[in-house]
């Protein structure tokens, strides 16, 4: 079974062939057409342990959808430019170890290649999840992700055939002919709104759903008011108090008051809700809510 990957960068394979080669023509096939996976064919003895470094960093590499890479590293003021030749395996995102064979002069940066991959990005790819027998791959959308990632048998479903998941890389080393990952999350149907908007929130490793014990933490807490609570404060519930949030809002915590004093004046009232009322420090809610921090707003909604 050969698995075609993109013939060149920024152009996707139809996924998966059905067409039977012998094992060593899918090798060299799947090496023709991933230049960058030339790390799997020759011994690291003939490239990097020749190598002379002027220097080694550890950092996290960026791939580019041309191939190659730069990797950024703490007390680095630029980063270090990796040509594609040169990744040995690095995978966007990933933690790196690289040593530098070039020093960065007349405007130029630092050159240098992969020494070893350090840990792999926990980020996940979004891709479309193709099955064919007892083989499945998720052909991946991100351009600079340049193999399609394979599951192993029995790990996905047939009824998700076709649907956009979420995968992230368990392994990928020498000897593979692909990288081997694991749906983490079937995200949907691809077009559908909440799919795609899931899909968005996903790849950036942002939040898109509450975690049932979260939203059991969240539905235990009582809306009741207790009456030691209004003896506390002062109670503005005649007053024509209303929310300044719009109808589409997820919560309902910014509010004014209005009323006409017996002196003839206006008195308006700003209020805002007192959230912290209801959670703990350090319960289920409060910890959610730490990883919740920033609000990022989407098209239809806030996260």
């Amino acid at each position: 079974m050969s698995n075609k990957r993109k013939t060149n960068r920024g152009k996707k394979s139809s996924g998966p062939s059905k067409s039977r080669l012998p094992k060593k023509s899918r090798k060299k096939l799947f090496a023709k057409n991933n230049p960058g996976a030339a790390f799997f064919k020759r011994r690291r003895k003939d490239t990097a342990k020749k190598e002379k470094y002027i220097a080694e960093y550890t950092g996290t590499i960026s791939l580019t959808r041309d191939g190659y890479g730069f990797v950024t590293a703490e007390g680095l003021q630029e980063d270090i430019f990796i040509p594609q030749k040169r990744l040995f395996g690095a995978l966007n995102a990933d933690t790196v170890k690289v040593g530098v064979r070039k020093m960065g002069s007349d405007g130029l940066r630092m050159e240098g290649d992969v020494l070893e991959i350090v840990a792999r990005s926990k980020k996940p790819y979004i891709g479309i999840l193709q099955i064919l027998g007892k083989q499945a791959w998720v052909i991946v959308e991100n351009k600079v992700m340049p193999y399609d990632i394979s599951i192993p048998a029995g790990q996905a479903d047939p009824k998700d055939q076709g649907k956009k998941v979420a995968v992230i890389v368990r392994q990928w080393h020498k000897g593979m002919d692909a990288p081997t990952g694991e749906i983490v999350d079937i995200l949907g149907e691809p077009g559908d709104n909440n799919t795609e908007m899931h899909a968005i929130l996903a790849e950036y490793g942002l939040p898109y759903r509450f975690s049932d014990e979260v939203e059991n933490a969240a539905a235990a807490i009582p809306v009741k008011i207790e009456e030691e609570q209004i003896r506390e404060r002062r109670d503005f519930r005649d007053i024509c108090t209303f929310t300044i949030d719009p109808a589409d809002a997820k919560d309902f915590d910014d509010a004014l008051s209005f009323r006409k004093l017996e002196n003839g004046n206006i008195e308006a009232g700003v209020h805002i809700a007192d959230v912290t009322y209801y959670v703990r420090p350090n319960d289920t809610v409060d910890k959610e809510a730490l990883t919740r921090g920033t609000s990022v707003y989407l098209v239809d909604r806030t996260v």
